[in-house]
């Protein structure tokens, strides 16, 4: 590799991680109703950039898509262990979200899908799965990620609190040796 290929990578680098952390402070911003806190975390690497009150959100920066319609959008720095952590904690009923920026525009795709398909999925691809996508820029993504959050954090606490149907009532655990007892079967008196 020559001196060349390796300061261009390194100003590439560098000019990555100013952006991220540009789009880092505007985030929390946007979502300080909702408690948003930057997280570095060395003693778990993987660990998404942002936390807020109902998840977690991967910040991403890349300079502009590829040339190729066909290309994937490989993203640098998109580790083994932060996707790991996507799906996790995705299995395990979390939110977690990958926000991407991309030159201008900022497309949101769930965690435990852009742990499977990001790396290896085209523009078409990642437009078609994004949960949203804003060409517009900060001014829109800070218009609309707050709200967009918010409907997802209440459409989530109606999932949780729905009733059971009638037909999964039998299938509620209960207290066996209760019903074990001599007259357990036989409703109380007046």
């Amino acid at each position: 590799m020559s001196t060349r290929w390796d300061k261009s990578d390194d100003y590439r680098d560098r000019k990555d991680n100013r952006r991220e952390a540009q789009l880092r402070t505007a985030v929390i911003r946007m979502l300080l109703p909702l408690h948003a806190v930057a997280v570095e975390n060395p003693a778990l690497p993987g660990t998404p950039d942002v936390n807020y009150v109902e998840g977690w959100i991967e910040l991403k920066c890349w300079g502009s898509w590829p040339k190729k319609s066909g290309t994937p959008l490989r993203i640098e720095h998109w580790t083994p262990k932060q996707r790991v952590f996507h799906v996790r904690r995705s299995r395990a009923g979390g939110e977690t979200y990958v926000l991407i920026e991309i030159g201008t525009e900022s497309i949101l795709l769930e965690g435990g899908l852009a742990a499977r398909i990001l790396g290896t999925a085209t523009r078409t691809t990642l437009y078609r799965q994004a949960i949203a996508r804003w060409p517009g820029g900060k001014a829109e993504l800070r218009e609309k990620l707050l709200p967009l959050l918010v409907e997802r954090q209440k459409l989530r606490a109606a999932r949780r609190i729905e009733p059971l149907p009638d037909e999964t009532a039998d299938d509620l655990p209960h207290d066996d040796a209760k019903d074990d007892q001599p007259g357990a079967d036989i409703p109380a008196g007046p």
